[in-house]
């Protein structure tokens, strides 16, 4: 399934998306606070094009996002009941253009309405700035950070998450829609 936004399409990854895919995922700012494995290979690339059939084992869906010309990223939600999980990745030179921001809004619609979530969370690196600032822009709120949480490559991390409710969505989008 396609989702879009203004600039975006939020779609299923093609094996056309490889090269772009495998660049970002193993560019070291891109893939700092990411879990996957490093190098990201052509294997790890072919379990994503296998998107809605491995969702049962990975319990990810997860969308290519696209400009009209280009891969610049991905974003997924891995549901849990009515909560959902979300993470975002982008692709260094596209960040800090408003890419994530309307990706995520789109996904949070997405997950709201279509899917009948009732709350979202992420878990963030506390040390992932660029992240936190664009879940708060979002109307996210922080909800805990957990010590030690979890194995990150090579050593321990600590893990901020951050929420948003079905209720704060929509008062969100009342909020924003034109009088």
């Amino acid at each position: 399934m396609n989702l879009r936004t203004a600039r975006l399409v939020l779609r299923p990854f093609e094996s056309v998306d490889a090269e772009a895919v495998l660049a970002y995922r193993n560019d070291p700012t891109a893939s700092l606070f990411q879990g996957w494995p490093l190098p990201f290979m052509e294997s790890h690339f072919a379990l994503l094009l296998e998107g809605e059939r491995r969702l049962a084992e990975t319990g990810w869906l997860s969308w290519c996002i696209c400009t009209a010309t280009k891969v610049i990223g991905d974003i997924g939600l891995r549901p849990h009941g009515s909560e959902h999980e979300v993470g975002v990745t982008l692709k260094t030179e596209a960040q800090g253009r408003g890419y994530a921001s309307e990706a995520l809004a789109g996904l949070s619609e997405h997950a709201f309405k279509d899917l009948g979530a009732q709350r979202l969370h992420a878990g963030v690196n506390p040390a992932n700035g660029r992240v936190i600032r664009l879940f708060t822009r979002a109307g996210w709120r922080y909800e805990a950070t957990a010590v030690q949480a979890y194995w990150h490559r090579d050593h321990w991390d600590d893990e901020a998450i951050y929420e948003l409710s079905a209720t704060a969505w929509d008062r969100r989008q009342a909020d924003s829609a034109p009088a």
